[in-house]
């Protein structure tokens, strides 16, 4: 399901966002069932668009980190955001915390890619090749 088939309303109702949200799970859910019959991607393909997201999902929750600070954290909207933050880091549980749960599917998948603080990561091309010291393996 594309994105240009589930804009925002311009204007919201009286009732809110759940009757918007309940919609866009039916069309998303419909989508899916359409395409229940279409064939699974084969390893390869699967493993190319893993390692496509990684350099956004192995830095997930990096763009609400400054709602760590207590003040920020302890307003009202603040507060929310650093529960988002919180969730991605796993609750305080290291086998919750998103991005080391997909560094263990890219390993599994024999993708070691440099830590994320590592320049080599930062080089790392958007076509997906790997930087020259990363073991990618089949």
């Amino acid at each position: 399901m594309d994105d240009a088939e589930m804009p925002l309303p311009r204007q919201w109702t009286p009732r809110g966002l759940r009757p918007w949200l309940v919609d866009m799970h039916d069309r998303h859910s419909e989508a899916f069932e359409q395409g229940a019959e279409q064939e699974l991607p084969g390893r390869e393909a699967l493993v190319d668009s893993t390692v496509q997201l990684a350099p956004l999902t192995l830095i997930d929750g990096a763009w609400i980190m400054g709602f760590t600070d207590y003040e920020h954290a302890s307003s009202e909207i603040g507060h929310s955001l650093f529960d988002t933050y919180w969730d991605e880091l796993g609750n305080g549980e290291v086998d919750l915390n998103h991005p080391l749960i997909y560094r263990e599917v890219l390993t599994e998948m024999g993708v070691d890619l440099p830590p994320t603080a590592a320049r080599a990561f930062a080089e790392w091309e958007a076509s997906g090749t790997p930087p020259s010291n990363c073991r990618c393996t089949g």
